[in-house]
């Protein structure tokens, strides 16, 4: 469940908001506060009889400029919180409200997950390489490409095991 709430309720100026994630983790006491990376102003947010509680029938029916923008924002970020939901259903267990976070903000965009670099190069990359080498050696006169040498070049990479 995502609870939205404004940090401060001043009436004259946006103010940013916060979710808070609740159900999603290993101890179901566990919430999760993180900013939605957007700001409002409270009386777009809700009702001031309300104590400016979050009314998502009034941020649709606004036609403000600053409203609409809000309004994208808390559909990526739900979007984002239900993806890194999917993401550790499809993973069979329930994360930590650490792990969560983790992938919510690369789901986000406000992290980057560093991947290691795969130095290997394929099969065909190699060939394709090996046989743009040899024209251009063939062009200058170096070194003609005989079919003959090609055939073992094949033959021997058949035989290495990947």
């Amino acid at each position: 469940m995502i609870n939205y709430h404004l940090k401060s309720k001043q009436n004259n100026k946006s103010q940013s908001v916060d979710a808070y994630l609740t159900g999603y983790f290993k101890n179901p006491s566990d919430r999760l506060k993180i900013s939605v990376g957007k700001t409002i102003n409270p009386i777009d947010f809700g009702d001031a009889e309300a104590n400016f509680k979050f009314d998502r029938e009034k941020i649709n029916k606004s036609k403000k400029h600053g409203v609409i923008i809000f309004k994208r924002a808390l559909e990526d970020f739900e979007t984002a919180t239900s993806k890194t939901e999917t993401y550790f259903i499809a993973m069979g267990y329930k994360p930590t409200k650490e792990d969560f976070k983790e992938h919510l903000l690369i789901n986000l965009g406000r992290k980057v997950e560093i991947k290691e670099e795969d130095n290997r190069i394929l099969l065909v990359d190699f060939i394709e390489q090996y046989c743009d080498e040899r024209v251009k050696m063939t062009l200058k006169g170096q070194n003609p490409i005989k079919e003959n040498s090609l055939n073992k070049l094949v033959v021997h990479l058949g035989n290495i095991n990947f």
